[in-house]
């Protein structure tokens, strides 16, 4: 949808995704089972994403009054704030570490829309963990009341660890398989890793 020559069957598809999100969301009966905080995940982290996150807070954006926050969370591979041309940091990283009187100014917003975007932020700051998992939920739940629904791009499973703390904050995992290149024993040892957390359901290309 951000490109003019996004195939339309993938606009319906984006659609049909928002909707059962929706629907489920609504169906949820215990105030204590939640589904807001979405990650979407890949093999490699590295590859193509198609702009799927982006494109569905476009889709969730466009039903009256809804407010989606977009999260770069691919620690080794960023690519929204080159999207966005702007600078990387402030973003996540500085976010799950800073004190709540702290609080760098690094949400942007899309003018005219209801979507917000955080970017990775300064991951060379951080060498040994670029993201605080324990900030990561501090600052998730303090969103929760902002934003009708958050969008975590998170990283492949190639960094195994960063996508497990990626996929623990979240309320349901979307995995992304691309038929060309990820095969079987790929995708069920990624399985493997999300055991626990609620599985969404994937996208295919």
């Amino acid at each position: 949808m951000t490109d003019p020559a996004y195939p339309a069957e993938w606009k319906d598809q984006i659609r049909q995704l928002r909707d059962r999100l929706n629907t489920a969301q609504g169906e949820l009966s215990d105030p204590n089972d939640l589904l807001q905080v979405i990650a979407f995940t890949t093999m490699d982290g590295g590859r193509a994403r198609h702009g799927t996150a982006a494109n569905l807070a476009l889709a969730m954006a466009a039903i009256q009054d809804t407010r989606v926050l977009v999260i770069d969370a691919n620690l080794s591979y960023p690519t929204l704030h080159t999207h966005l041309d702007g600078p990387a940091a402030p973003g996540l990283c500085e976010v799950t570490r800073a004190s709540r009187i702290a609080m760098p100014q690094c949400f942007r917003r899309v003018a005219g829309t209801q979507i917000y975007f955080l970017t990775v932020g300064d991951t060379s700051a951080y060498p040994m963990d670029a993201l605080d998992l324990r900030g990561l939920h501090v600052v998730l739940h303090s969103l929760r009341s902002q934003f009708d629904w958050i969008l975590i791009d998170g990283p492949g499973f190639d960094t195994a660890a960063d996508t497990i703390a990626i996929t623990m904050a979240a309320d349901g995992v979307i995995m992304m398989i691309e038929s060309e290149h990820d095969n079987f024993r790929n995708v069920a040892r990624a399985l493997s890793h999300v055991q626990g957390r609620r599985m969404l359901g994937a996208v295919m290309f």
